[in-house]
């Protein structure tokens, strides 16, 4: 029984649901347009505009479709949903071996893309012919030249480290991207909802533009990068705009012993989710000594992105025995008054 417990747990994160009265909601969207300059090359500029890191769980438009049990073997199938849609296939791209040869024009809505090439997303494009790859053991590869002698300005003297690694930079010749271009319409059912644009992996860091402009920036190859991009939405045909830069400052704490391989590597999703909505949670548990009992405590971030109040707002969580699909429920919590833009 305990075994079921803990599997059952797992998916709980499923069914973590928002039951709100007020149905007509209204997009509070104050996201920071201004684009800093160079954020690649600055240590302090991680991110701009992207979503604060959060436990993964994915939100549905019902609570049949988020009690609906996912096993291992369709773990693969967990976007296949009413509330997401999946961007991976072929986008048009175009690589720079140089900073000067990206032009502004490249991420207006109405650039004419034709003449780019198309690649897979996701993947690599050392994999799809453009650039080199790299493969490094120890160090960082912006200390070596193209055929893997290593620059001597890049060495510390006297046992002193060098300034490069006291204050890394991005040197001229490593300083190529790549464009990715891509189109996309939101479902007709995704009206008065926040939309949110997930990166479950891009290296190693990049400018995103949706219709033209600026959305965000992020670095941290490995870890996912989402965005509010409602916004910048428009109704009909949407058009996405990524600057990927092979470097940044910060590829210092990525370099490991593995090839060095560039792009959007990972899913691309869009998200759509009520006003009110599940931010975060956080749910550690304890298990008896005899494996009979287990304490999970659950603390649960709530925020309104509208611009009303509502009221009877409620919270359930309940686990599902994979054996029958039965609910056994943890607790309620409601609340008599969720401001708008608060948690």
């Amino acid at each position: 029984m305990m075994r079921k417990i803990l599997v059952s747990g797992i998916l709980c994160l499923f069914a973590l649901c928002v039951f709100a009265q007020n149905k007509n909601v209204s997009a509070n969207k104050n996201a920071d347009e201004d684009r800093t300059a160079a954020p690649w090359s600055q240590l302090e500029v991680l991110k701009i505009n992207k979503e604060a890191p959060r436990a993964f769980f994915v939100s549905h438009f019902t609570e049949k479709g988020a009690s609906k049990i996912v096993s291992l073997e369709d773990v693969d199938k967990i976007y296949e949903i009413d509330s997401a849609k999946v961007l991976n296939g072929k986008w048009k791209f175009f690589f720079a071996n140089a900073e000067g040869d990206v032009k502004k024009e490249f991420f207006a809505k109405d650039f004419n893309d034709q003449k780019w090439n198309l690649i897979d997303v996701p993947c690599s494009w050392q994999s799809r012919g453009f650039d080199t790859a790299f493969y490094n053991n120890t160090g960082i590869n912006m200390m070596f030249n193209k055929e893997g002698h290593r620059l001597p300005q890049y060495g510390g003297k006297n046992g002193e480290p060098s300034e490069f690694a006291q204050k890394p930079w991005v040197p001229d010749e490593y300083k190529q991207r790549g464009v990715y271009r891509h189109k996309f319409t939101l479902p007709n059912n995704w009206s008065e909802k926040e939309i949110y644009l997930r990166f479950n992996g891009v290296r190693t860091a990049f400018n995103l533009y949706v219709n033209g402009k600026f959305v965000g920036y992020s670095q941290d190859s490995f870890t996912p990068a989402e965005f509010n991009i409602s916004k910048f939405l428009n109704g009909g045909e949407n058009t996405i705009a990524l600057e990927v830069f092979k470097f940044s400052v910060c590829s210092v704490l990525e370099m490991q012993d593995m090839p060095q391989l560039m792009g959007i590597t990972r899913d691309v999703i869009l998200l759509a989710r009520p006003a009110l909505q599940i931010k975060d949670y956080y749910a550690p548990y304890k298990i008896s000594d005899d494996l009979k009992n287990l304490k999970i405590d659950f603390n649960v971030e709530i925020k309104n992105l509208s611009k009303k109040t509502f009221d009877g707002a409620r919270l359930e969580v309940f686990l599902i025995d994979t054996s029958d699909g039965k609910k056994l429920p943890l607790f309620t919590k409601s609340s008599n008054r969720i401001d708008p833009n608060s948690d």
